[in-house]
């Protein structure tokens, strides 16, 4: 898959918006941790992650919205490391 400049200028927002939230609640005392339907740990950080890139996507791609859970689930992985 051939990826063009804005797609991967894109990429780099989301990671960089992913980043930030993820790292201003690394390490904090009051992270919230629930478990999902299929049992695997979400934090508020994932969701305030989850919560901005599917608005960063909405507002710039409106054409890949139906793919934003998959992106978004991908790129929280990464970010956390899973």
């Amino acid at each position: 898959m051939n990826m063009s400049i804005q797609d991967l200028e894109f990429t780099h927002k989301l990671a960089d918006a992913a980043d930030k939230i993820s790292m201003a609640r690394f390490g904090a005392m009051d992270l919230k941790i629930e478990t999902k339907p299929d049992l695997t740990p979400v934090s508020d950080a994932d969701k305030s992650v989850e919560e901005e890139l599917r608005k960063l996507i909405a507002i710039i791609h409106h054409r890949i919205q139906l793919l934003v859970r998959n992106l978004v689930m991908t790129v929280v992985e990464i970010v956390n490391g899973y």
